[in-house]
Parts: structure tokens; C-alpha cells; sequence
């Protein structure tokens, strides 16, 4: 494992493409992220963006590449993804995340920043042209595999649980590394061996595939704040602010989420909660309600018990 994936002085910059991947489910937090890209660039700043959708309505691409085309020089391809052709009947949720192990071959050039559709740009990414990129990926070190919510099947297929344990909705992928290794491929093979029954669904799956073979970013890339903590590690440097567990700050009931007010700080006059008329749709609402109603109910258990004790 490298440990440097740091700016140490001048060099080259290296052309890189911000990917994401969506499904109508993401549609809002993938507003509030172009919205936060925006307001951490100038209007002179040119970003790629590329973005892997599963059967969204054409209207909806428009209404989200107008927040981009509308604010800076930047430009956003989108790309059909039949995430059933590969995934259906093997993974049961979040067929759209195992996608972005296919972004690499499509976008082909450079590099890929991709984001999960749950992150706040604070800051300028530009310096991800800067990072010096020795493995095939570069992300930020969560834990252990001992010390992850993996534990269980790493001790299974027999993994060191001393290997470093990464958050994959931050990474820095060498697209020609990727593809001439064939890691795509490689990571189906794995899940085929192994069983697609994942913990964390593909993030398992590339942290069983890389076992330390990444190179390491500071936590400014990947500042993670958990719904139910009551503590983060942001600061005014932090690049990119990921909001895990359920419900998110600007989802129905979102209030519940302990990282509410970091969210309502960061988007103080910078517009972020998602407006555009197929962010407010109560059906999807009310399911994501029922299938994350525990994670819902232990938000706001904690909530009352600040409150009340």
C-alpha cells in the first residue's frame, strides 16, 4: 500500500473526469451534488462530469445539466446504463453503485474522481489532477477490515484483518490501470466466488479485491459524517463532506439526521437542496421511509434523548 497519494510540489496535471452513478432513487442527492460543485468553482473553472443513469426521464437530464451548463464552463455527458443486464437477480439494492466499476472503461481517458450521490463538494477538486497516483486507485482509509461492519466476511474468505478498510464513494481510479488489469472483470469473478450476499455491497467487494493495494488520500477528500453521530471530523479545508446512513439532510425527514445542521451550514447561500418538481415525489418519499424506517427511528431516538436528558 502507498501512503503518499499526496500534492508534493509542482506536476504535471493530469486530465481526470468527475463520474458518478444514479438511479431515480439518487436523483436528489445527485442535484444537491452538482449544485455543490458549482458553488465550490468558479464560473471559469471546466470540469468533465460523466454520469451513468438507469432509465431517467430525459426532462430530469435537462433539469440537471442546466445547474451545471447555467453556472460555469463546465460539461456533462450522460450515459445509459442497463444496471439489470449485469446485476439483476444477483444484487438486491444499489444496482446503480456496483456500476461504477464499469466507469473506468467508459470514460477511458486520464482519470476518474467518482463520487457517490450522498457527498457536498466544500471545496476545489482541482487538485485531483495533482495527486500523485502510483496504484490503480487512490481513496481514503476508513478502518480495518477487522474493524468494519465486514468483519464477519472478511474472517470468512480468510482475509488479514489488519488490512486497511477504505470508503469507496471517494475514488481516484486510473482508467488505463484499471482496464489493462481487467479489474472489472476480476471483481465479478470475485463476487461470483465468493456470493454477491455483500455487507456493504461493491465497497466490500473492492476493498476483498485491492486488500491494501491502494494508494491512501487525506481525509479532506472523504470527511465523513454518519447520520447518527454527533461528532465529524469537517473543517473549513475539507474538500468533499459525505453523509452516511439514513436519512439524509435533505431527504423527507431528513431533520432526524444528526448531521442536519452541518448540512444546513454548508449550504447557507449556496442553494443546495435539490428543487426541481421530481425531487419532491411523496411516493418515493414514503418508500424510502418504510425500507430505512430503523436507521429513522435510532436518528431520532437519539434526537429525543439529547433533548429530554
Amino acid at each position: 500500500m502507498n501512503a503518499g497519494a499526496q500534492i508534493a510540489g509542482p506536476r504535471p496535471r493530469h486530465p481526470f473526469t468527475i463520474g458518478a452513478c444514479v438511479d431515480r432513487g439518487g436523483i436528489a442527492g445527485l442535484e444537491v451534488l452538482l449544485r455543490s460543485l458549482v458553488s465550490a468553482h468558479s464560473a471559469e473553472t471546466r470540469l468533465e462530469l460523466h454520469v451513468l443513469h438507469n432509465h431517467l426521464p430525459s426532462r430530469t437530464i435537462d433539469r440537471l445539466s442546466e445547474i451545471v451548463h447555467g453556472s460555469c464552463a463546465s460539461r456533462v455527458t450522460w450515459t445509459s446504463f442497463e444496471a439489470e443486464r449485469y446485476f439483476k437477480g444477483r444484487v438486491v439494492f444499489g444496482l446503480m453503485s456496483y456500476a461504477r466499476i464499469f466507469l473506468p472503461e467508459i470514460v477511458t481517458e486520464g482519470r476518474v474522481l467518482y463520487l457517490d450521490t450522498d457527498l457536498v463538494v466544500n471545496n476545489s477538486i482541482e487538485a485531483c489532477g495533482e495527486i500523485d497516483l502510483t496504484e490503480c486507485i487512490a481513496a481514503v482509509q476508513e478502518k480495518t477490515f477487522g474493524r468494519s461492519n465486514c468483519k464477519t466476511f472478511f474472517s470468512r474468505v480468510g482475509a488479514n484483518l489488519d488490512s486497511p478498510y477504505f470508503n469507496a464513494g471517494v475514488l481516484v481510479i486510473d482508467c488505463e490501470k484499471w482496464t489493462s488489469e481487467r479489474t472489472r472483470f476480476q471483481l465479478i469473478e470475485a463476487a461470483e466466488r465468493v456470493g454477491w450476499d455483500l455487507p456493504s455491497g461493491d465497497q466490500t467487494l473492492l476493498n476483498h479485491h485491492f486488500q491494501g493495494r491502494f494508494d491512501r488520500l487525506s481525509g479532506d477528500w472523504n470527511c465523513l459524517a454518519y447520520a447518527g453521530a454527533s461528532v465529524s471530523d469537517f473543517h473549513e479545508t475539507t474538500k468533499i463532506v459525505h453523509f452516511i446512513g439514513r436519512p439524509k439532510p435533505w431527504e423527507c425527514g431528513g431533520w432526524v439526521n444528526r448531521q442536519y445542521g452541518l448540512f444546513e451550514r454548508l449550504g447557507t447561500n449556496r442553494q443546495l437542496r435539490p428543487g426541481t418538481p421530481e425531487m419532491r415525489c411523496w411516493p418515493d418519499s414514503i418508500r424510502r421511509v418504510v425500507r430505512y424506517g430503523p436507521s429513522y427511528i435510532k436518528c431520532a431516538a437519539r434526537h429525543a434523548k439529547r433533548w429530554f436528558v
